[in-house]
């Protein structure tokens, strides 16, 4: 069995006329990636090492004080973004030992994506030299227990039923979520298995798998976008790792869903 396999990737900007990015599949050898995707996946580690601190109550980087202001004051260059959601609990800089200078954040509500989020993260590798990109969800994620609502009570109506889309900006955020939530039913045979009353909808669409499919959905239109992004600016970035976590309330652990290894027009995904 092949230690990588083909991921499936999300259009980031459909419809807008760029030719979308074409991607070979790397052969599995680890010793064909550059030194910078070595180096962010070294910058990995030390984020799940600065999660083992964290759970362990022993942070030792978590630096905010004026001696590191004064070390960062003529610039930055953090190894690593971190994409997650909004929640007052899931403080990356906090969960990760990390301190002022060390990480990027883009955060919002179930960590979803839009052009802004985008254009922070692309600032982050083509200016500041981050080359490890993660994409945080988190259990019991309030944005997704919306969009599993708005998915249950749209499967339940059926196709005549369903009231058409709200247009306020929480409903839409609420949409960007609900594709993972088709997924979820789809692997779970929710769309043929006669589930109809909301128990049963909400059965076939847990939770925790929409949060967990959310993370790896937007991770995988984050890589598409750069790969996008790179390839009109002649090959602006050779590599870099794209990671899909979850992180747990009720412990405080990270959990690695999926990795995207980027390299020189080819990927692996772990």
């Amino acid at each position: 069995m092949p230690l990588f396999k083909k991921a499936s990737l999300c259009s980031t900007n459909q419809g807008s006329g760029q030719a979308e990015p074409s991607l070979t599949l790397l052969d599995g050898n680890v010793n064909a990636m550059t030194n910078a995707t070595l180096k962010a996946q070294k910058t990995l580690q030390e984020l799940l090492d600065g999660n083992a601190r964290f759970q362990q109550g022993e942070l030792i980087k978590c630096r905010a004080n004026l001696e590191r202001v004064q070390e960062l004051r003529s610039g930055q260059s953090p190894p690593a973004v971190i994409v997650t959601c909004s929640d007052s609990r899931v403080g990356p800089e906090i969960i990760f030992d990390q301190g002022l200078g060390d990480i990027f954040v883009v955060r919002v509500a179930g960590n979803v994506l839009d052009t802004n989020a985008m254009g922070s993260i692309i600032y982050a590798v083509e200016h500041l030299g981050s080359r490890l990109i993660c994409v945080i969800g988190h259990s019991k994620c309030g944005a997704c227990k919306a969009a599993q609502g708005a998915w249950v009570a749209k499967t339940a109506a059926g196709p005549k039923g369903a009231a058409a889309p709200g247009t306020d900006p929480v409903t839409q955020l609420v949409g960007c979520i609900l594709p993972s939530c088709d997924v979820v039913a789809r692997n779970n045979n929710g769309v043929n298995n006669g589930a109809s009353t909301q128990e049963e909808l909400m059965n076939v669409c847990p939770l925790e798998a929409i949060s967990s499919e959310n993370a790896k959905n937007s991770a995988a239109s984050i890589l598409k976008g750069l790969v996008r992004y790179c390839s009109h600016k002649n090959g602006l970035v050779e590599s870099l790792i794209v990671v899909a976590g979850k992180y747990f309330l009720d412990d405080a652990s990270v959990q690695v869903l999926q990795q995207a290894w980027y390299s020189n027009g080819a990927m692996m995904v772990k």
